[in-house]
């Protein structure tokens, strides 16, 4: 996230990439938010849209929060996966963390009757 309203704004963009590579994330998929993008003067403001990697641009009062959801959800591994999950018994929590979280095609107790 950077703050669009800033002159210095490729330094900061850069200074955003060093603390990434610093903490071992520089080579993880970003997504560029300009935010404070209602407080960009109109001279400003072809800088910032016309950013080749900005995805998303938001303002203080919810402006483009529609796109950066969009944003996020384009890039979000939404590829539903079989899981095979084992659960220990009267684990209710985590038996309803996957209800919660997920979907459940199929459920099998291996308790016996008796």
């Amino acid at each position: 996230m950077v703050d669009a309203s800033a002159e210095e704004l490729e330094q900061r963009e850069a200074a955003v990439v060093s603390v990434l590579e610093e903490i071992g994330a520089g080579d993880r998929p970003r997504l560029q938010v300009l935010n404070k993008s209602d407080r960009v003067p109109w001279p400003g403001a072809a800088r910032w849209r016309s950013a080749p990697r900005c995805a998303a641009r938001v303002g203080a009062h919810g402006e483009g929060l529609a796109e950066l959801k969009a944003a996020l959800a384009s890039r979000l591994d939404l590829v539903p996966r079989r899981v095979r999950l084992r659960f220990a018994k009267g684990d209710a929590r985590g038996v309803a963390g996957v209800y919660g979280a997920g979907r459940v095609t199929r459920t099998r107790s291996t308790e016996s009757a008796c």
